[in-house]
């Protein structure tokens, strides 16, 4: 195990005060002995070109080597726990990053800038900018073998423009003229729906910036990925 402190970067994912006790199919997070746990999770894009990226991908490179001594890591499917954000450029904040994916038994601790104090509930805030310190180690699967990212303290650097998960209310709303009472509603034009087509590969933002092929890798079908939300 390898103790980090990552570049600055901005949450665009997950949440530094709130776990997950539910899987993807909505069922109770359990250890492996059985008993209920909470997950962590956060998203932290960090930009391509900031001087401390190299220094963190050659400690993962490290540490996956004498984790997996056999090549494991040539497996195209390894989780280095980290994806190129211009892959999903559409998504608020990843364009021009590295997307790094942090996930914890426990909750991290989290500090004003410098660390001087901490912060409760809502002192960070997805899209601000924070600094993550944490660990990187091998996670042992013959199967699926790759990294974990866990992460122990966040430092808020900055407050930046709030990450939704949807689209705002003057959005959808402001845009859309209003029809008078009784009027037919237009139908949209069929090349409007094309994204909604059966053929479609599209990831919805409850998928975490997971990929198609990822999903498919752990089993799911394309009518899982749909009844769960995770594909449109």
């Amino acid at each position: 195990m390898t103790n980090i402190l990552f570049p600055v970067g901005r949450l665009v994912q997950g949440d530094v005060f709130k776990g997950n006790d539910k899987d993807m199919e909505g069922r109770p997070l359990r250890t492996k002995s059985g008993e209920l746990r909470t997950e962590w999770f956060m998203a932290v894009a960090i930009r391509k070109d900031d001087a401390g990226v190299p220094a963190v991908l050659q400690a993962l490179k490290e540490v996956a080597q004498v984790g997996f001594p056999r090549g494991e890591t040539k497996n195209p499917e390894f989780a280095w726990k980290y994806s190129d954000g211009d892959q999903r450029a559409d998504k608020e904040g990843f364009a021009g990053c590295l997307v790094f994916r942090f996930t914890g038994g426990f909750q991290p601790a989290a500090y004003s800038t410098g660390g001087a104090s901490r912060l409760v509930e809502g002192g960070i805030k997805r899209g601000d900018y924070v600094r993550v310190y944490g660990s990187v180690r091998a996670n042992g699967s013959a199967t699926r073998p790759g990294l974990y990212l866990n992460p122990s303290m966040v430092e808020l650097i900055g407050h930046g423009e709030p990450i939704t998960t949807g689209p705002d209310a003057a959005t959808v709303f402001g845009g859309a003229p209003v029809a008078p009472v009784g009027a037919p509603v237009p139908v949209a034009p069929r090349a409007h729906m094309d994204f909604l087509q059966p053929g479609g590969k599209r990831m919805t933002d409850k998928a975490n910036g997971m990929t198609y092929e990822q999903f498919v890798a752990m089993g799911f079908s394309d009518e899982m990925l749909r009844a769960q939300g995770l594909m449109v």
